[in-house]
């Protein structure tokens, strides 16, 4: 078991629920995690099914570079956050950038989201960051649950499949959408 050398998070833990720093142990149980990700939300649709050996070494960088929680319940991992501190481009001030974020379904009912987003707000406060920047799919709790926790919503944004031969792929809904400008005759 490698734990992330200098982190000084303080654990997180309720009766059902614990947060603590992820190891190297625990990369079986995250990319498994960041596959159904991909299998259940609409990202699988744009990004794909996902590689296990490209999402395993992201994680390998993040145990190095940033910070990695887990939450779990009765010893099994139930969710994890995972975030970069960067130089922000323009201001060139710290930040705190989040890469992923994912409680398994059926872990949803307790608290395990709220004490992973604590935990990792609790790190970027310790590494003196001044902005934690989380994402959000459109017009989702999350969003509303980031809103109440006081993030404000500042940008959205887009994203587009690019296909090799030059076609460009429109999803149905947007299809819809064009068909509904379309002047009638």
């Amino acid at each position: 078991m490698t734990p992330i050398p200098t982190l000084n998070v303080r654990l997180s833990v309720s009766p059902t629920c614990s947060v603590r720093p992820a190891t190297t142990d625990d990369a079986l149980a995250i990319v498994e995690m960041a596959l159904r990700f991909l299998r259940e939300t609409p990202y699988g649709a744009l990004l794909g099914d996902g590689n296990p050996l490209v999402i395993g070494a992201v994680l390998s960088t993040l145990l190095a570079q940033g910070i990695v929680l887990v939450a779990e319940r009765a010893g099994i991992p139930v969710g994890f956050i995972a975030a970069l501190a960067m130089q922000h481009p323009i201001s060139g001030r710290m930040y705190g950038d989040e890469v992923a974020w994912w409680v398994e379904p059926e872990a949803r009912n307790g608290r395990a989201g709220v004490m992973l987003l604590t935990a990792l707000e609790e790190w970027a406060r310790q590494e003196g960051l001044s902005l934690l920047k989380m994402v959000a799919p459109a017009e989702s709790q999350v969003g509303t649950f980031l809103h109440r926790r006081g993030y404000d919503a500042v940008e959205t944004a887009y994203q587009k499949r690019l296909e090799p031969d030059g076609r460009i792929h429109v999803d149905g809904a947007a299809r819809r959408r064009a068909a509904r400008r379309r002047p009638a005759g």
